[in-house]
C-alpha cells in the first residue's frame, strides 16, 4: 500500500489545530460531551464526503518509530519532535489486533498494560506507546511521546522542595521550581523505590488526608502543603509538591460551584488568550496519569466488591474508595482546559476516554 507523504508534517512541528478555548469549564461530563461532538460531528463529515480522509503518512520524526499503517484512511493529529498523535479510520477490529501484535513486535512491552481495546507500554529506549480502539466506529487513535531526557539534578534546599526529603535518585528534569511549586521527573526509579520514597514523605509529616496505591500517592501534611507522587512507567517518577497557600488555592478553585464561575467570568473583563503551546505540560500529564492509576484501582475494586456481593466486610474500604473518587474528581473537574496547550487537550482527551472505555468493559458506566 502507498502512503501520500506529509509534506510540512515531517517538519517537525506539531499539526494540531490552534484551537480557541473559553474559560474554565468544570467535569468530565463536559469532555464527554465534546468528544461526542466530535464523534457526531465526524459522521457528518463522513457523510457529506462519502469517504473518510486519505491519510498522508509522515517518512520521517516519531512516525517511524511505529509499525505500517493498518488502514489508509485517517489524519495526523500532532507530530513533533517530543509527540506524535494518528487516528486510523475504518480500522477493522482484527486490523487492531493485528496492529497491536506489530507493536510488540517491534519492541514495546516494557511496562505493558493490555485490556481488550486498549494497550500501553513502553520499548527498550523509553519511547511511550498508547492505543486506544473504538470497535463501534472502527477507529484507532495512536499515541507515541519521546523519552523525556533526564540529567543529573540538585534538590532544591528552598521553596517547595525543601519541604520533602531528596529521593534516593536525582538523576531527572524539573519542569517547575518557584516559591510555590515544585514539579519534578525522575528516573532509575522503579515501583519499590517509589514506595520507598512514598514512606519517606509519610516520615516527613505528609500523612493528612492521604491516598496511597500501588502507583501514585497524595497527601498533606499539618501546614497544609501537598505532595503527589505518581509512578509514570519505565522506571520515572512525577513528584509534585504544592506550598500551602497555592495548596489551599487549587482546592478552594476545584470547590468552586461552575455557575459561581460562571457569574465571576460575566463581571471580569476578558485578558486577551494567550497563543497555546504546541509543547506538553508535565503537571498536566501527571495528573492525568495519576488519575488513570487511581481509576484503575477503582475499576479492580468496584468489580470486586460488587462481583462479592457488596459485602458488609468491604463497606470501610467502599466509603474511602468512594471519598478518593470524590476528590479526583474534584481534581479533574477543575482543570482549566483554556490553559491548555495542543498536546495537554489531547492527552487529557486520551485519558478521560480511555478511563471511560475502561469503565464500559468493567460494565460500571
Amino acid at each position: 500500500m502507498e502512503w501520500e507523504q506529509a509534506g510540512a508534517m515531517s517538519s517537525g512541528t506539531s499539526s494540531a489545530p490552534n484551537r480557541k478555548r473559553g474559560g474554565k469549564r468544570r467535569g468530565c461530563l463536559v469532555v464527554v460531551a465534546v468528544v461526542v461532538l466530535i464523534a457526531i460531528i465526524g459522521s457528518i463529515s463522513r457523510c457529506a464526503n462519502s469517504a473518510p480522509e486519505k491519510l498522508s503518512w509522515p517518512t520521517s520524526g516519531l512516525a517511524t518509530m511505529l509499525p505500517d499503517p493498518p488502514t489508509e484512511y485517517g489524519s495526523v493529529n500532532i507530530n513533533s519532535d517530543e509527540s506524535f498523535s494518528v487516528t486510523f479510520e475504518k480500522c477493522s477490529s482484527d486490523a487492531f489486533a493485528d496492529y497491536q501484535a506489530a507493536c510488540v513486535e517491534m519492541g514495546y512491552t516494557v511496562d505493558a498494560d493490555q485490556m481488550s481495546s486498549s494497550y500501553a507500554a513502553y520499548n527498550s529506549e523509553g519511547y511511550y506507546l498508547r492505543l486506544s480502539y473504538l470497535e463501534s466506529s472502527e477507529r484507532l487513535d495512536v499515541y507515541l511521546d519521546a523519552p523525556v531526557e533526564l540529567e543529573q539534578i540538585t534538590w532544591p534546599t528552598s521553596g517547595p522542595g525543601a519541604l520533602v526529603p531528596a529521593p534516593a535518585s536525582l538523576r531527572g528534569k524539573i519542569t517547575t521550581d518557584s516559591s510555590s511549586q515544585l514539579s519534578v521527573t525522575i528516573g532509575d526509579t522503579d515501583t519499590a523505590a517509589m514506595q520507598a520514597y512514598v514512606d519517606a514523605c509519610m516520615a516527613a509529616g505528609f500523612t493528612v488526608d492521604y491516598s496511597k496505591g500501588d502507583t501514585s500517592f497524595s497527601a498533606d501534611d499539618a501546614a497544609g502543603n501537598s505532595v503527589s507522587i505518581t509512578y509514570k512507567g519505565f522506571n520515572t517518577i512525577g513528584i509534585t509538591v504544592k506550598a500551602a497557600d497555592e495548596a489551599a488555592s487549587s482546592a478552594e478553585d476545584a470547590a468552586t460551584p461552575a455557575d459561581a464561575t460562571t457569574a465571576d467570568a460575566a463581571d471580569t473583563p476578558a485578558a486577551p488568550e494567550a497563543p497555546a503551546s504546541d509543547g506538553g505540560t508535565s503537571d498536566i500529564h501527571a495528573t492525568m496519569d495519576a488519575y488513570e492509576a487511581f481509576m484503575d484501582e477503582y475499576i479492580a475494586f468496584m468489580t470486586k466488591y460488587r462481583d462479592e456481593g457488596n459485602p458488609v466486610s468491604m463497606l470501610a474500604d467502599y466509603t474511602s474508595m468512594m471519598a478518593r473518587y470524590s476528590e479526583f474528581a474534584n481534581q479533574i473537574d477543575g482543570m482549566d482546559e483554556s490553559s491548555m496547550s495542543a498536546e495537554d487537550w489531547a492527552y487529557y482527551l486520551e485519558v478521560v476516554n480511555r478511563v471511560n472505555q475502561k469503565l464500559i468493559n468493567a460494565s460500571l458506566s
